[in-house]
């Protein structure tokens, strides 16, 4: 238990442990099931994980006095799992993710995700309603499967590759975005807008 007006510049957690009415820059999700609720946080990723298989659903109640926090994702995720508000917090900073193959991520109606470097999609990726920003990548692999409705693709310049022998469907998604094609299991559908449009199967 840490408690009581404890103050820290960075706390590393990898066990189910309790932080509570204290203040701290920024929490390291290493593992574990940590309950994080009455706490200041200060830094601009109050939550950082190096592992997307981490739970974050011991996270309430907090106050975050950065203007724009946002949850720092890297590493392999193996499981399934679905990104969505976590405590006030609907922004994920995204640096060199890849969904396994088995994995599979779906992310949340509203939320925004900064795509840093690349998303690899060996497994499954689904979003609704979803923002993506600055100028990542999204690379889906053979086998893995991107299906993205009503995204929007703003601030920056992106790229989505569907990759021979990958699958899945664009529909209506639109913005700053350039999207390549190499797969003829690739559905691009319903008012979608893009950049640019680089085509070498028989998709549709």
């Amino acid at each position: 238990l840490v408690t009581n007006d404890t103050d820290a510049n960075q706390v590393n957690v990898s066990a189910s442990a309790v932080l509570e009415n204290s203040t701290f820059d920024y929490i390291n999700l290493n593992g574990g099931t940590p309950t994080i609720t009455g706490n200041i946080l200060s830094n601009d990723r109050p939550f950082r994980m190096n592992d997307p298989d981490r739970s974050l659903s011991g996270i309430s109640g907090n106050t975050y006095t950065h203007a724009n926090p946002e949850i720092y994702v890297s590493g392999v995720l193996n499981g399934t799992r679905t990104f969505v508000e976590v405590d006030g917090l609907d922004t994920y900073a995204m640096s060199s993710t890849t969904i396994a193959s088995g994995g599979s991520l779906e992310i949340d109606s509203g939320i925004t995700w900064r795509l840093l470097s690349t998303l690899t999609v060996d497994g499954q990726l689904s979003s609704t309603g979803m923002t993506f920003t600055d100028s990542g990548a999204i690379a889906v692999r053979n086998g893995g499967q991107a299906d993205l409705t009503d995204c929007a693709m703003t601030s920056g310049t992106k790229s989505v590759s569907y990759n021979s022998g990958s699958s899945g469907t664009i529909d209506n998604c639109d913005g700053n975005w350039v999207l390549y094609i190499d797969s003829a299991n690739v559905l691009v559908t319903n008012d979608t807008d893009a950049n640019q449009v680089n085509v070498s199967a028989s998709a549709v």
